[in-house]
């Protein structure tokens, strides 16, 4: 199994949110030759920001709440207001440019909305899976415990450990976070000040486990999806109005990606 060790001068901690290495660093920094042409001014869009913006519920199976709001389908949450599911439930949100939001419990998350430029996805713990629209120009910013990811036209899965939640076998007791690029393209950010660090891209589901460590990070790589399928990423993309993203590289029926 595949580890990537990202020392403290290639990778600086900033608490809760951590920068995502460098320009320092030598191996993964590889990864930007072969990202997206893309290039979003990611500094730009988090300055913009005034949370004047929000989402849609789409679907609410068992329990969502918005602060001590219960959640019904077709409710709107304003942008600021921490977003919670409870074990067992699904939430399915909908945002401005009609990309779509699975959150699966337990699970809590804060959505910082702008009307025009897009936002902020922040997750407290828990699990979720997005599929982000390339359409218009709206920009999306995902953040974990150690990691701060910007998405565009991308499906991807984040599950942000909480404590007891570490219960999988597979998975360390000292990570903190399970991401998966399950295909299309995301920017690695410096959270300091929202800046490119590198770009990555995948066809088909590429996960890593991350942990801190005395002197950085470790990036595990992992060939195992955690809390989301194929077929789980199909409903969510037939839930997105108007032009969806691209199904074909669906592999329904399987239950890993080796």
């Amino acid at each position: 199994m595949f580890v990537q060790h990202i020392k403290r001068r290639e990778f600086l901690m900033f608490g809760r949110n951590a920068l995502v290495m460098s320009a320092l660093s030598g191996g993964l920094a590889a990864c930007a030759k072969s990202g997206s042409p893309l290039v979003v001014d990611w500094s730009k869009i988090m300055s913009q920001l005034n949370q004047n913006g929000g989402t849609t519920v789409r679907k609410v199976i068992g329990t969502g709440m918005a602060g001590r709001t219960p959640l019904s389908a077709n409710q709107f949450i304003t942008a600021g207001t921490r977003i919670s599911v409870d074990s067992d439930s699904q939430l399915f949100l909908e945002l401005a440019d009609y990309s779509v939001l699975k959150i699966s419990g337990k699970a809590s998350l804060t959505l910082n909305l702008d009307k025009q430029s897009g936002g902020e996805l922040d997750v407290h713990y828990g699990s979720l899976l997005a599929a982000i629209t390339p359409r218009g120009r709206r920009r999306y910013i995902i953040k974990g415990t150690a990691a701060m990811i910007g998405v565009k036209g991308t499906v991807c899965f984040i599950h942000v450990f909480e404590g007891s939640d570490l219960k999988d076998t597979r998975i360390p007791t000292d990570t903190t976070d399970y991401f998966c690029l399950c295909n299309g393209l995301i920017d690695f950010l410096n959270p300091a000040n929202s800046q490119l660090v590198w770009s990555d891209k995948a066809t088909y589901h590429n996960a890593r486990l991350v942990k801190p460590v005395s002197d950085g990070i470790t990036l595990q790589k992992t060939g195992f999806l955690l809390n989301h399928s194929d077929k789980e990423i199909l409903e969510l993309i037939d839930l997105m109005k108007g032009k969806k993203l691209d199904r074909h590289w669906l592999r329904l029926g399987n239950n890993g990606y080796k």
